[in-house]
């Protein structure tokens, strides 16, 4: 996904 990064299984982080 674009500009985002998953991390684990319920961890967000959205990078711009």
């Amino acid at each position: 996904n674009t500009g985002e990064l998953f991390f684990g299984e319920g961890s967000r982080l959205t990078v711009l």
